[in-house]
């Protein structure tokens, strides 16, 4: 399966990307995306519109409008809680033979591993910038606010 990792700044200006041990972790390989930008893009708006999240493509540029974590995250969190519903404690304990699944199920919806990426440069100069699921991200985006994005990268997983 491929996905993107967005680098995604405040500023206009981007760092070096630190990947860490995403290879071997997450993703099998990396490849820099120069000639799908524009599309990579538009893929990212196409998942993040219907959550009142702005893409604007031409400006390479997110806006988190108010509102939006709710909306982001109200059908996952329902199906959390019914897969969450769905553990026994035997599931919970491993001693069930669906117990991967279920708990698989749970935490998927939490944070989705194998979706999109930020890379989050650091805000201060010369700060190191860091890795985070969309998800994880979004969770701490200050509704609001306007990011900028930067390199494209394509993992597969």
């Amino acid at each position: 399966m491929h996905s993107r990792i967005f680098q995604i700044s405040k500023k206009k200006k981007f760092g070096e990307i630190e990947l860490g041990n995403f290879v071997g972790s997450i993703a099998d390989y990396i490849l820099p995306v120069d000639t799908q930008r524009d599309s990579d893009i538009k893929w990212l708006k196409e998942y993040l519109e219907k959550f009142d999240i702005t893409v604007d493509v031409k400006q390479e540029k997110i806006i988190f409008n108010r509102g939006c974590k709710i909306k982001y995250f109200k059908e996952r969190y329902n199906k959390f809680k019914k897969a969450a519903q769905d553990v026994t404690l035997e599931d919970f304990a491993g001693v069930s033979s669906m117990s991967f699944s279920k708990l698989y199920d749970v935490t998927g919806e939490i944070e989705d591993k194998y979706g999109f990426y930020i890379y989050k440069d650091g805000e201060i100069d010369g700060a190191v910038g860091y890795l985070q699921t969309l998800d994880s991200f979004i969770r701490g985006v200050e509704e609001g606010s306007t990011y900028y994005i930067g390199t494209i990268l394509d993992y597969h997983a």
